[in-house]
């Protein structure tokens, strides 16, 4: 589709909802949902839903209420926080030093022992 082809087609909406006494954006959204899925839209929000959510649990379950209280939580401690990835990062390290230590000893074990001057 060209320019040109754009600008009449926009025309020709322009001027069929001018002639219907509509916006522009109003008869676009017309065409592009019909009249009957509209309807069925209209009337499943006025009904409600049709199912509870299954995340609620039902009446009678063995669901003890839930004490209360004062509402006061107890904060996390700045000591029990590491960064995030820490753990990773540590076992990374470790896993080099390991490699390092091999690499080492081999090297050691080639020689003949550490060298003492």
């Amino acid at each position: 589709m060209t320019i040109k082809d754009d600008e009449r087609r926009q025309q020709a909406l322009a001027a069929e909802a001018k002639a219907k006494g509509m916006p522009e954006w109003q008869l676009e959204a017309s065409r592009a949902v019909d009249t009957d899925m509209v309807r069925d839209l209209v009337a499943d929000s006025r009904r409600g839903p049709i199912h509870r959510p299954s995340s609620i649990m039902p009446e009678g379950a063995n669901a003890k209420p839930a004490p209360k209280g004062n509402g006061w939580v107890t904060p996390p401690q700045v000591g029990d926080w590491s960064p995030p990835g820490e753990r990773f990062m540590n076992q990374m390290m470790d896993a080099q030093d390991a490699r390092d230590r091999a690499e080492l000893a081999r090297e050691l074990a080639t020689r003949g022992g550490p060298k003492h001057e």
